[in-house]
């Protein structure tokens, strides 16, 4: 059955009504939203008004702003009883017409714009007047004026006209880091994603990991919008060398090579592509810039990338390397002195501002 009155109930119980909301892990002074996905109506309600008896009530009477996702037969324009989950607020409706749907990026894309952003998303079949709010290719990107509130604390925006682009991470996950400095390598990664905003319609972000040749792997593709941070934060750690020109003949094979069917990789026509290497040590594979460039640096030079490099902190002292890995551009490198420096807000910004916006 589809006890949905009850759940409600339950969540109320366990996870809003409680003595302290330290207990469940909740923050203090942090808007409290509920999803609700649902591929059916209620069962255990035969009206709004024995809905809220159950439990509704007790949910929309607590601080919790509630959304529904209804998935097939609930989401059919002519069922009544999926309004009842938003106390009759359609703004909080997304209608997807097959689970199918619901579990593709766009699917998931949308859920997560509506519930995290209140921007509403495509309707598949929908009662309600929301509409497609997906924009068109221009030639910069939206980003806030204000500093967002994510759950790694607040960060400030970016430059109101940065570029739309499609950037590459290209994350070092060798040995020398240790399980710590892994840590902080893919906490900055899932902070830069929420500092440029990576989305559907601006800024879009893949993300490699990268240490012994052989041990490449896409964590994520540049249109896994609704996922990536998970995938980030479950990365595996790679734990061996920094064979850094491999890796950049890895990224060019699967990510950049103008033969590949780009939309597949959720890759734009006509859209500047990036990429930032944070590395904490020099290549492995290469003891000269000629071999590093013969081993697939040059690919990804003459691919029409333009490369950032961050250091650190090994590679924020060496003499000489870190240039190796964006062409000779010391513009285009930024030597941090620590990995926790790295992951702060600080060192977020600043990443994020050299790389989208060119400010050093």
């Amino acid at each position: 059955r589809t006890d949905t009155a009850r759940a409600f109930q339950f969540v109320f119980d366990n996870l809003i009504n409680v003595g302290s909301v330290n207990t469940v892990g909740r923050r203090t002074s942090v808007p409290l939203r509920l999803v609700v996905v649902t591929d059916g109506l209620p069962t255990d309600a035969s009206s709004k008004s024995q809905f809220d008896s159950r439990g509704g009530a007790a949910v929309f009477g607590s601080e919790a702003e509630v959304f529904a996702v209804g998935a097939s037969v609930a989401a059919s324009p002519s069922a009544t009883g999926l309004e009842w989950l938003t106390d009759r607020n359609t703004d909080n409706l997304l209608r997807i017409d097959e689970v199918g749907t619901l579990a593709s990026r766009t699917g998931v894309n949308e859920v997560a714009n509506l519930t995290l952003c209140n921007t509403p998303g495509i309707t598949t079949t929908s009662s309600t007047t929301s509409t497609s709010s997906t924009s068109s290719s221009t030639s910069t990107s939206s980003t806030s004026s204000t500093s967002a509130s994510t759950p790694f604390g607040t960060i400030a925006p970016l430059c109101p006209d940065a570029p739309m682009a499609d950037i590459i991470l290209l994350l070092d996950s060798s040995g020398s880091l240790g399980i710590a400095g892994w840590t902080s390598v893919t906490t900055f990664a899932r902070r830069y994603l929420q500092a440029v905003n990576n989305s559907l319609e601006g800024i879009r972000v893949a993300t490699v990991i990268f240490a012994a040749a052989g041990q490449e792997q896409v964590v994520h593709y540049f249109d896994d919008v609704g996922v990536a941070d998970g995938l980030i934060a479950s990365a595996p750690f790679l734990n061996s060398r920094t064979d850094t020109s491999q890796a950049y003949r890895f990224v060019f094979d699967t990510l950049v090579n103008a033969s590949l069917d780009r939309a597949s990789i959720g890759r734009r026509a006509g859209v500047e592509l990036r990429m930032v290497v944070v590395t904490d040590g020099l290549p492995t594979d290469a003891a000269t810039r000629d071999k590093f460039n013969s081993q697939g640096g040059a690919a990804i030079f003459d691919g029409g990338v333009d490369v950032f490099a961050v250091g650190v902190p090994v590679a924020s002292t060496a003499p000489a390397g870190l240039e190796w890995l964006t062409n000779m551009q010391p513009a285009s490198v930024l030597r941090v002195d620590s990995l926790s420096t790295l992951s702060s807000s600080v060192g977020v910004a600043t990443v994020a501002n050299l790389t989208v916006c060119n400010v050093d």
